[in-house]
């Protein structure tokens, strides 16, 4: 059974550093909105009220995403400076993201882990390993969705950084999800391993990811596009 193609949910972002992102981008703490693609369920441009940060992770959250069962003493945790890089973004401000809660996933390429938020849940990655000892992320990106909707696999950004010029994309799936098929724009694919329900795609600079397949629970086929 095949799904229609979905659109990404990227309710927001955040860039650090020089770069182009789906969502909110800040740099040196200015917020720049980007164009976006047309959803009407999508808030990311909407300054909401601000939301109390969510205390713990939900049981929802817990049964939908296995890196959330995991100890957080068995988890990296996020440089120390990087909950002060967050902290006036809307996922703190406007979907309650408790960065002190965040799991780290342990991807291939590039870092990320995954916050629970109030109601939502959030993923923030950085399109590199974080260097040792590092107390910020050097190019970091973070979006959050409604729990529902990131169990649908509806979560994915998109970071372009300038030097070099190259696409890094990120996404969170539900468990039971082992690998995704990353459709690129020169008309290849390539097969991405799904690590603690997070998945990281850096094509090469002459191509970028125009969408990304996935089998859901069901045996759905799921485009998603960043």
């Amino acid at each position: 059974m095949t799904s229609p193609n979905r659109k990404r949910v990227g309710y927001i972002g955040i860039a650090i550093g020089t770069a182009a992102i789906a969502g909110v981008a800040i740099t040196a703490g200015a917020a720049t909105p980007p164009a976006r693609p047309a959803r009407t369920t999508d808030h990311a441009s909407t300054q909401g009220p601000h939301v109390r940060t969510t205390p713990r992770i939900s049981t929802v959250q817990r049964r939908t995403f296995g890196i959330f069962r995991q100890a957080s003493s068995a988890s990296e945790p996020l440089p120390s400076g990087a909950a002060g890089q967050l902290a006036n973004t809307l996922a703190v401000k406007n979907y309650g993201a408790n960065v002190k809660l965040a799991r780290n996933a342990g991807v291939q390429s590039g870092a990320a882990w995954v916050a629970p938020g109030n109601g939502h849940t959030c993923l923030i990655a950085n399109t590199d390993r974080v260097p040792d000892g590092a107390d910020t992320l050097p190019s970091g990106l973070a979006s959050c969705a409604p729990d529902g909707q990131a169990a649908n696999g509806d979560l994915i950004m998109s970071f372009t950084a300038q030097k070099p010029h190259q696409q890094f994309v990120a996404g969170l799936l539900p468990d039971g999800i082992r690998a995704v098929s990353a459709n690129l724009t020169d008309g290849s694919t390539i097969t991405v391993p799904v690590t603690n329900n997070v998945y990281t795609v850096r094509p090469d600079g002459s191509t970028s990811v125009a969408s990304v397949r996935f089998a859901n629970a069901d045996g759905t086929i799921v485009t998603v596009k960043p």
